[in-house]
């Protein structure tokens, strides 16, 4: 910056993923000191009003490192599932493999290719992988996930060129159902525990090229360009149009092509129907239901509902309260493209280096166990007897380098010196005190662990120790 420019420039300060924590500043150059005071004082502004206002926190997801960013896999994540609280399951160009992110161990599960989409069936005990070239959806046992070597790999022929699938367990048949989407026509399964580990019951066709897919109610919701319908997913009824043809209020969806991102099933018998230029409430009958739409900040890449609807954009993620219509969160992200699992808890941070990242829910709690991380890790992947299972973690001949570094450092080494444990203070010794102060001192009676003349045998402190 030029002399002229110094004084038009201010620096605005937030907080970074990472550990230790960390903060990222962004200095902004206005074109004169006005225009710097009139920002500067607006900014200012909206502070006093959140403090004066005392708003309550409506924070959604609380974004976490899943794990050490050095683990050489994470840059090139294609898709991910949490298999339970200890372990993340990553599907790679070169296969599945599993991350133990409690125990540092790392298992190649599965040799397929280029793993587009996991899906979990845990009942069953059975893995769902959408993979290949040609987009084949396979099915592994679950022992495979603990790296054992797998005793079946089945592959769906009828599924060559899916686009994407879809889980869920039905309440009149405590199974889990796999509905693979090609093009228009979704086939539905039935998974079994026993072979052949599936049946196929059913096949629907949708109106359009399907886009997303879910179930509500025991019902498939399918989205495609510009609509969304309800299909019996036995094939028992007709389907219901979720944008109604005869609503003049929404004849624009018909004259130009929206990408269909998710639908929402509210309490209120109303429907919101997320398109990637806007969001829509509609009732049972696909009428509109409120005037007033859902507009995105930014393009939407993707969206996702757990609880709340997130949108993903090129700027960052939004959240929003599906029933009260608020924009409750943005997570400045701007390099997180789309979810990596259809929950939208995992996601891949395109930094330097790439990080795996889990949003922790405010309201459902952890449903992973986040280890701690480190930005300066020396962890490798080692192997083991195991030709399928891999350990992260410092080699040897680094952990005594760093060890002996710990020790140079007078600042380091005392973090390795534990703090006192177990002790009372006494009396105080200063340098003219001599072995007559500790005559004198009480004798405290005999007691299991300490010697017969009231001085213990193994000393609870004895200055500080070596932890």
């Amino acid at each position: 910056a030029t002399r002229r420019d110094i004084p038009c420039i201010f620096r605005v300060t937030a907080s970074l993923l990472g550990a230790p924590s960390k903060t990222s500043s962004l200095l902004i150059l206005t074109e004169n000191e006005n225009e710097k005071r009139k920002w500067v004082g607006i900014l200012e502004g909206l502070q006093s009003i959140l403090h004066k206002n005392r708003l309550r926190n409506q924070v959604v997801h609380v974004p976490l490192e899943a794990y050490d960013s050095s683990l050489p896999l994470i840059k090139a994540v294609l898709t991910a599932a949490i298999v339970d609280a200890d372990r993340i399951a990553v599907g790679l160009e070169e296969g599945l493999y599993v991350i133990e992110v409690t125990r540092d161990v790392i298992v190649r599960a599965a040799d397929c290719k280029k793993v587009h989409q996991i899906e979990l069936a845990p009942r069953e005990k059975i893995v769902i992988l959408l993979c290949g070239r040609n987009h084949h959806v396979h099915l592994y046992p679950w022992s495979s996930l603990d790296g054992a070597e797998g005793s079946f790999d089945i592959k769906l022929p009828e599924t060559k060129g899916c686009q994407l699938m879809a889980t869920a367990a039905l309440k009149r048949n405590s199974g889990t159902c796999l509905f693979v989407a090609v093009k228009r026509l979704i086939l539905c399964y039935e998974i079994q525990r026993t072979k052949p580990f599936h049946r196929k019951f059913n096949e629907l066709v949708a109106p359009g090229s399907v886009q997303c897919l879910a179930v509500l109610r025991d019902r498939l919701c399918v989205g495609y360009p510009s609509g969304f319908c309800l299909l019996s997913i036995q094939g028992d009824g007709q389907p219901l149009n979720l944008v109604n043809p005869n609503d003049p209020s929404l004849a624009f969806l018909s004259q130009q092509s929206f990408d269909a991102l998710c639908a929402v099933e509210l309490e209120s018998e109303e429907y919101l129907l997320c398109f990637s230029h806007m969001g829509l409430y509609v009732d049972p009958q696909g009428r509109r239901a409120r005037a007033q739409e859902l507009m995105w900040p930014a393009a939407p890449v993707a969206c996702c509902s757990p609880t709340h609807v997130t949108v993903y954009s090129e700027y960052g993620v939004d959240v929003f309260d599906v029933r009260t219509m608020e924009w409750v969160q943005t997570i400045g992200l701007r390099r997180v493209r789309r979810p990596l699992n259809s929950e939208g808890t995992l996601n891949l941070l395109n930094c330097e280096p790439p990080r795996l990242i889990y949003f922790k829910s405010k309201f459902s709690g952890a449903v992973l166990n986040v280890p701690d991380t480190s930005d300066n890790s020396k962890k490798q992947m080692l192997r083991t007897r195991s030709k399928r299972r891999f350990v992260f973690k410092v080699p040897e001949e680094e952990r005594l380098q760093q060890r002996r570094e710990m020790l140079r450092d007078p600042e380091l080494r005392s973090k390795m010196i534990s703090n006192p444990t177990n002790f009372n203070h006494v009396a105080h010794m200063g340098p003219g005190d001599g072995m007559q102060v500790l005559m004198d001192l009480p004798l405290v009676r005999a007691r299991p662990g300490w010697g017969g003349q009231g001085i213990p045998s193994s000393p609870p402190c004895s200055g500080s120790r070596v932890g």
